[in-house]
């Protein structure tokens, strides 16, 4: 039986449910228990629940209407509310390519416990250059669910525009915050080189690109924050907001060198490698400003000159960034010779 990350399983022998939140190999995954742990299981001892039984176990809770509860009693110490048992799948979000004669259909699949409102565009190299997109679907995903959003040619694949898909998880009641979701995709022959799988979701075979898959980096970063903010055994201090320091996550130089940002980026064209480059310029410039930066460095290196053409014509315009850019100018030549961009933040 093919697993996916989000679904939710019970141990065979145990009988505890959980949700697979790692897949480690081809015979065992990582299952988060409804009890608060992380344990590795075979998959040969895990059963798939499915949905119509979640749903049922579901409307069984019983459910305390606001009118039922007591007048409060004066003094009276109230426990605070109870967070649910039942561990929550907050990753496993799907793009599924399914082949149909010559046509490719794109699937969005939503194999999480919370609702996902989104939207899917495309974007051709000029479109990219004048910082533009082009709308081709948006909606709801409700939890376990899969919309088709989008259909291709495959004759003309090595045509194919990039794609930008925005997300948000809403989950009404408790659960772990999840960032946005924006998700640049160029999908090339390698992309079909890959064998396709059986997807019960689809009741097909299918290709698959997890969207979701930095969620643990997230869940990594908000406990380097929690060690930082709650320190023990340090007295509360009330600061002022010019002396709180800023938690860094990213380096003061960026290298924007395609071999450092995309595996396989021989098989991409000139203007898909422009594209992923301008989009994870854009993504740390937005980065650095939020962090309080004084400055960043951009290594573009020299070439032909486009990327950094590129990069100087939009802080020259400045649109996006008013009152954020102080300047930008060529890093020093005798560190970087004359490719990078050094820019200043407010």
């Amino acid at each position: 039986m093919s697993f996916f990350i989000g679904d939710r399983v019970r141990l065979l022998h145990t009988k505890d449910e959980g949700v697979i939140v790692k897949l480690i190999d081809d015979q065992t995954v990582e299952v988060a228990i409804d009890s608060d742990f992380d344990i590795p299981v075979l998959k040969k001892e895990l059963t798939l629940i499915s949905a119509q039984e979640t749903q049922l176990k579901n409307l069984k809770t019983p459910q305390t209407s606001p009118t039922a509860l007591p007048n409060p009693v004066p003094n009276a110490h109230y426990p605070a509310a109870e967070k649910p048992k039942m561990v929550l799948s907050l990753s496993g979000l799907y793009l599924a390519l399914v082949e149909d004669n010559r046509n490719v259909d794109f699937y969005l699949m939503n194999n999480t416990d919370v609702q996902v409102p989104f939207a899917l565009y495309s974007r051709s190299a000029k479109e990219i250059q004048r910082g533009e997109l082009k709308g081709l679907f948006t909606g709801i995903l409700e939890p376990k669910q899969a919309l088709k959003v989008h259909q291709n040619n495959l004759e003309t694949l090595n045509q194919w525009e990039s794609y930008l898909i925005e997300g948000l998880f809403f989950h009404k009641g408790f659960h772990i915050h999840q960032k946005p979701m924006l998700k640049h995709l160029v999908i090339n022959q390698k992309v079909f080189d890959a064998k396709p799988i059986d997807v019960p979701m689809l009741r097909t075979k299918a290709r698959l690109i997890q969207l979701d898959e930095d969620v643990e980096q997230f869940k990594a970063d908000i406990e380097l924050l929690k060690e930082k903010l709650f320190e023990p055994n340090q007295p509360t201090i009330i600061q002022k907001q010019s002396d709180v320091k800023i938690i860094k996550t990213i380096p003061d130089v960026i290298d924007l060198h395609i071999e450092t940002l995309q595996n396989d980026w021989e098989l991409l064209d000139k203007s898909q490698i422009l594209g992923i480059q301008m989009a994870y310029f854009i993504k740390m410039l937005d980065t650095a400003i939020v962090q309080k930066f004084e400055k960043i460095t951009f290594i573009h290196g020299v070439g032909n000159g486009v990327l950094k053409n590129e990069i100087q014509k939009r802080l020259a315009k400045n649109i996006d960034y008013v009152g954020k850019i102080r300047t930008f100018k060529d890093a020093q030549k005798e560190k970087f010779g004359y490719g990078a961009t050094e820019i200043h933040l407010r």
